[in-house]
């Protein structure tokens, strides 16, 4: 490559050219605005340079490589990192070749928002793969060699929906093996589409730390809450039912798994279900298009560690009322439903440090003394909410209300001790 070619270079990866052996020459200084270099199956001679630069013994079992440019007293310089694990994230590939299952020894290996459609046929034979991540990807179905992988314990695939407030958040999730339960060394297992006898085989994955499961049927509950009930090392629960207006019933379940911190909810509630008073290892609540009709903040105000709570569609009242509890929240975040009011007693809450309202256009009230009595509270985000609370927001920041205006973020600013200012940012 002559020098002043591609200036603009970021990345540069090189898979499964068994050959080769050189890199630009130059290329740690002449490329001005690289930051990453991968090999993956390259020949062994560059292998061997890049470990001399990595000042790594150099193994006929090392696979893959990355070099990444770091700064350095305002200088930057390249620093090498010699690998079992392998990451393509963010790379701009279509396809992975079929010489990667040859890589034995790969023990991680991360597809985060490449464009890969499908895993070769033979993952299989990476017989040494413990962590495989595939988040917001093409691909909508796991092999049947996934099976093989008798060390997996981290298999992650999703793609995320990036507006917040529709009911397909979590995409349709893949399509897995019904045997993907005879991994016994899994421990995390997410986002997967519920079909076939899945559910039901899940009651032998006791060892699962984190599950998230969509497209559930209200036929599958009962079976889905027998298995929950069997993973005692559970932190992290995602449930979604097979669209929008089916029952997520999950009465069933005796008992909260006891160590579960994570759990998102998405699907029509009746009521929220009698085990959440044993959430007691808590932190993290999203209930989903719940679209519960009464009052259910009794039945989590007094969580002892809930700390983020996040309510989208999930209560179809004007009125949301926090009258006591919350003691540890410091995030509420609330979207995509018809409120109008937010009630809140003083001295509830008294931690909240973050508060976002979006997407419910008739909301027009913040709880009284917002700005005084949440002694915690360091941010207030509004998007898409009524002219009427916008135009109080204006005139707080003395400047004239438009219409145009969907947006306001209101940040608390210390001025001097134990004194504060609040500034506001406004955009459409």
């Amino acid at each position: 490559m002559n020098k002043g070619v591609m200036p603009g270079l970021e990345e540069l990866y090189v898979i499964s050219c068994p050959e080769f052996t050189t890199l630009p020459n130059g290329w740690e200084s002449d490329l001005p605005d690289l930051k990453q270099v991968g090999l993956m199956n390259a020949s062994s001679k560059i292998m061997q340079q890049l470990c001399a630069v990595a000042d790594v013994d150099y193994q006929p079992t090392i696979q893959a490589a990355k070099a990444s440019r770091i700064e350095v007293d305002d200088s930057k310089l390249f620093v090498g990192k010699i690998y079992n694990k392998f990451t393509l994230e963010d790379a701009p590939i279509l396809e992975l070749p079929c010489e990667l299952v040859n890589l034995f020894n790969l023990r991680y290996l991360n597809l985060t928002r490449t464009k890969v459609k499908e895993l070769p046929k033979y993952i299989g034979k990476l017989s040494n793969l413990q962590s495989l991540i595939a988040k917001e990807t093409q691909i909508k179905e796991l092999p049947p060699g996934i099976v093989k992988l008798k060390n997996l314990r981290h298999l992650v695939a999703f793609c995320y929906n990036d507006n917040i407030v529709e009911f397909e958040i979590l995409g349709s999730g893949i399509r897995v093996p019904s045997n993907i339960c005879s991994l016994e060394q899994l421990q995390v297992l997410s986002t997967v589409e519920a079909r076939g006898n899945l559910i039901k085989q899940l009651s032998r994955m006791t060892q699962l730390t984190s599950l998230t499961i969509v497209m559930v049927k209200e036929a599958d509950y009962e079976n889905l809450c027998i298995s929950i009930g069997n993973m005692r090392f559970l932190r992290s629960l995602g449930v979604m039912s097979c669209n929008k207006d089916e029952a997520l019933n999950m009465d069933a379940l005796e008992v909260a798994p006891p160590l579960l911190e994570k759990l998102f909810l998405a699907g029509r509630l009746e009521k929220i279900p009698h085990w959440f008073n044993s959430l007691h290892s808590l932190t993290f609540l999203c209930l989903h298009w719940s679209r519960l009709r009464d009052d259910f903040l009794p039945h989590i105000q007094a969580l002892p560690n809930l700390r983020q709570l996040t309510l989208i569609n999930a209560y179809d009242g004007e009125r949301l009322c926090f009258l006591e509890g919350f003691q540890k929240l410091t995030s509420l975040g609330i979207a995509g439903c018809q409120l109008e009011e937010i009630v809140m007693n003083k001295g509830v809450m008294p931690g909240l440090e973050e508060l976002y309202v979006g997407s419910c256009p008739e909301f027009m009230t913040l709880p009284h003394g917002w700005e005084s009595d949440l002694p915690a509270l360091k941010q207030v985000s509004l998007a898409n909410v009524s002219g009427k609370i916008m135009q109080g927001f204006c005139a707080a920041a003395n400047r004239g209300y438009q219409p145009t205006i969907q947006i306001v973020e209101a940040s608390r600013i210390e001025v001097e001790d134990s004194k504060f200012v609040w500034h506001y940012k406004f955009s459409s």
